[in-house]
């Protein structure tokens, strides 16, 4: 009966949720990723090539002139490499023998684990989404003498439940905390910017936490297109390339129509793209609202998304943008981007190991069973320069 339950465990987990779970994964972590184009993951290394600048083969001339100097359009070629979200759905030999019995244990417990590993990886994704692939989750300054509870300078990257990996930063030597391996994060104060993990930990210097094993193993976010402390991107060297670089605005503390205007004709006049999707961090996304309301602002239609999220579309200048909330993006800041130059290169969300019809496998040395769950993916955008990134959206 044990192996029945376990069976027909797998198959709910094959044919009825896997489905559902492979449709909601692009498109419910973040309004971004539901606009911008998916592509499927066919090759070991994601390539793209970028336009840099004008067709040189152009000139003006006299009916008896020469024709101008052939100068075919110019082109960058930029690659990353996939990398893997793997979720963990687990299920305990108990309910594998509950299982049998009329009130179905083993079915409501796999509802839930598939349920918490799906909103996990659903979170942990959308905040990839808008980070640069190092995996940092934040920095504490000071050593952490033997202690559980420590200060980072920003506490939105995680949540509790989380397990974690801890470094530890001497000049540069960056070295791995191992005792014990990683710790799960069981208490988050946003107030204070602290986290309490489920051991003591001690460390000689300051340093920074990632997701368990995620060290420069994450999406190529967002954050490595805005941050000028990344000094590479698609294999391309920043210095010396501003073509590569995103335009910037200073609203000086005032979001504004005229600062949006601003953004979306720098972006089209320089670089050639045309927003279509400004994200605003939690405190520019408030600021800008209060704007609308107090300046009357016509909304064109609310911005309405299959994954739940919501915004507004509204005109800037002569054509018509969504602006949204993306709790990702840092304080005081508005990232903007032109959706058709971005793809989300992905493969569905198929079992690490499916030798066996039964996906479950038994835990070494636990009573648990395991279904380990895995997408290769990765972003890449063929045209960074052409984002904008709005400064100082608050006072």
């Amino acid at each position: 009966m044990a192996l029945q339950a376990l069976a027909y465990a797998s198959d709910v987990l094959k044919n009825y949720y896997l489905p559902v779970w492979n449709r909601l994964i692009n498109i419910e972590p973040s309004p971004f990723l539901e606009k911008i184009k998916k592509v499927p993951l066919k090759a070991f290394n994601i390539v793209a090539s970028a336009e840099l600048g004008a067709n040189g083969g152009v000139g003006f001339g006299s009916e008896l002139s020469a024709v101008p100097t052939p100068g075919g359009q110019r082109y960058e070629s930029f690659t990353i490499s996939p990398v893997a979200l793997y979720a963990n759905v687990e299920i305990t030999d108990m309910a594998i023998k509950l299982g049998k019995t009329p009130d179905g244990a083993t079915v409501t417990l796999l509802d839930r684990e598939i349920r918490g590993a799906y909103d996990a990886a659903k979170w942990n994704l959308a905040r990839s989404l808008f980070g640069d692939g190092t995996g940092i989750l934040g920095n504490f300054s000071s050593s952490i003498s033997n202690t559980a509870t420590f200060t980072l300078d920003t506490v939105e990257n995680v949540m509790v439940g989380l397990y974690i990996d801890i470094y530890n930063v001497n000049d540069s030597t960056v070295t791995h905390i191992t005792t014990g391996g990683p710790v799960r994060i069981v208490n988050v104060d946003r107030a204070n910017k602290t986290i309490t993990v489920d051991s003591n930990i001690t460390t000689t210097h300051g340093g920074f936490i990632t997701l368990q094993g995620s060290r420069n193993n994450e999406v190529t976010g967002l954050k490595a297109i805005f941050d000028s402390n990344v000094t590479s991107l698609y294999g391309v060297t920043k210095s010396g390339n501003s073509w590569i670089l995103p335009e910037v605005v200073d609203a000086e503390g005032e979001l504004t129509d005229i600062v949006l205007y601003q953004a979306v004709e720098q972006a089209r006049r320089i670089k050639g793209t045309n927003i279509d999707l400004i994200m605003m961090s939690d405190d520019a996304f408030l600021a800008y609202q209060n704007y609308m309301r107090e300046s009357n602002v016509t909304i064109v239609e609310n911005a309405m998304y299959e994954g739940g999220a919501a915004g507004y579309k509204v005109v800037v200048g002569n054509k018509k943008v969504e602006i949204v909330n993306e709790p990702f993006i840092p304080a005081g800041k508005a990232w903007c981007v032109d959706t058709s130059k971005f793809e989300f290169h992905t493969t569905d969300i198929t079992f690490a190991d499916e030798q066996d019809a039964n996906v479950f496998v038994r835990m070494e040395n636990y009573p648990r069973y395991r279904a380990l769950l895995v997408q290769y993916c990765n972003l890449i955008c063929t045209n960074p320069g052409g984002c904008v990134e709005i400064q100082n959206c608050v006072a």
